[in-house]
């Protein structure tokens, strides 16, 4: 369980050419030397390039106004994501700080760290739940019949492990360099972890603030930095509980109640009547104004769109819903909290596919991750992009998904329900005449004999 003490702090050279503002150059832009499995290519790091300029974070940009008031001696955080089984060697972290120093010079670079998670373990899928408390993840760090620790007490690296362990078992831990400006340390700043998990955007329920801790190890005592750190079995980074992002906002600094932006505010109120800005990500929202405002709206965002308003009025609230389904093939949710791809469809809500022919999705959702579409049950089969598959003639579709036969003296309507023939066929053996290839024309003209 033992993690690599002393990992380097990532380092890009970058050559910067001439510019004449203050942007994000294709040769500045914050990349992955060498990330898991990636080869020797290095791996942009995928956000937006206005957040994350990596000739300022290692000051060596002539472009931008330089940076005076950063503390050369980063926080290094420590965390993983046991919840999120779609997490793997290749998923990107971010660490942004939320509001940017009044000493910061370029707040629009809001990330200030970044990382990809190494391999520690197998066992992650009998991690305990959430509410579980210290002494139940310890037990389920010493317990050898679930979980191995990729490093032994001896600081041995068990290479076998990475592909003896399922790919949804394995344990991934963060360990991510924070650059902070020395206002934002001395106001503990907070700040926010986002990932990205298969192409969307995800953020940590929770923030976590600059500060030092005391740490004990091996009877020494020190001031750290390190935050979260592991220096020994059944010692843990932090433990994060991630959500897609659902839109982003930006609030001034002096602001104490600005919105989480994993979940939909409908009274969201602030503490200040500064200017907000709102930016719709991954799906369309709306934002409305309560009765109390003194300035009344109701704004539609189109996924990409921002819009920016000040709240004044006592009592006056917002709400941020999500709005209608644009994408195709897509509906709502039925707890409303988000689009997703309709029956027969499967991916995330900007890019439905159609399931094959042969195949089906029975409700909607992403569908599993890795098969999606249910293949037909025997005796049926399905045109593309079907929510269910049809039995041939003469079986009916069970409670269990397989197409039955009706059985002796029965048939098929046109309605998939099994009749009794009349009684002049009853004694008529159905089943055995489909196994023969007889039809039932002629029970099915009698119905109503």
């Amino acid at each position: 369980m033992f993690a690599k003490l002393s990992l380097l702090f990532l380092i890009l050279r970058c050559a910067v050419g001439a510019a004449t503002r203050c942007t994000t150059s294709p040769e500045c832009q914050c990349k992955l030397a060498n990330p898991h499995g990636s080869g020797n290519t290095s791996v942009v790091v995928p956000w937006p390039i206005s957040e994350c300029n990596m000739c300022q974070l290692l000051d060596i940009n002539s472009v931008c106004e330089k940076e005076t008031s950063m503390d050369l001696q980063t926080f290094q955080f420590g965390f993983w994501v046991p919840y999120t089984a779609s997490v793997d060697h290749s998923t990107v972290s971010v660490i942004k700080v939320k509001t940017p120093g009044g000493d910061v010079k370029n707040p629009q670079f809001s990330i200030r760290g970044f990382n990809t998670p190494e391999m520690q373990g197998c066992g992650r899928a009998s991690f305990p739940g959430a509410s579980s408390s210290d002494e139940q993840k310890n037990s389920w760090a010493l317990d050898t019949t679930t979980t191995t620790w990729s490093w032994n007490n001896q600081y041995v690296y068990n290479v076998a492990l990475e592909t003896s362990c399922a790919t949804n078992n394995r344990i991934w831990f963060y360990n991510v360099h924070v650059l902070a400006s020395t206002a934002e340390i001395a106001d503990k700043m907070h700040f926010t972890t986002e990932f990205n998990v298969n192409g969307v955007i995800h953020v940590a329920t929770t923030t976590q603030s600059l500060h030092a801790v005391r740490v004990s190890n091996g009877g020494a005592n020190f001031t750290t930095r390190a935050l979260n750190s592991i220096y020994k079995i059944s010692d843990f980074p932090n433990t994060l509980t991630i959500r897609p992002l659902l839109f982003r906002i930006v609030c001034s600094a002096t602001e104490t109640r600005c919105p989480a932006e994993w979940s939909w505010p409908i009274d969201a109120s602030f503490s200040s009547n500064l200017q907000k800005t709102v930016t719709s990500v991954l799906h369309s929202i709306v934002l409305t104004t309560s009765t109390l405002c003194d300035v009344k709206f109701t704004q539609t965002l189109r996924i990409g769109e921002s819009f920016s308003f000040n709240t004044t009025g006592t009592g006056c609230t917002i709400s941020i819903v999500l709005g209608t389904c644009t994408h195709p093939h897509t509906t709502t949710s039925a707890d409303n909290l988000k689009c997703e791809c309709d029956k027969g469809y499967y991916g995330n809500s900007s890019s439905c596919i159609a399931c094959s022919a042969g195949k089906y999705k029975l409700s909607s959702g992403t569908g599993n991750t890795t098969n999606p579409c249910s293949g037909c049950p025997s005796n049926s089969n399905s045109l593309e992009a079907s929510a269910q598959c049809t039995c041939r003639t003469g079986y009916k579709m069970s409670s269990l998904q397989t197409c039955v036969l009706c059985g002796s003296g029965a048939y098929i309507n046109e309605s998939g329900v099994c009749k009794t023939c009349p009684a002049v066929y009853s004694s008529f053996d159905i089943t055995a005449a489909f196994e023969s290839g007889v039809t039932t024309g002629g029970c099915m003209a009698f119905e109503n004999f």
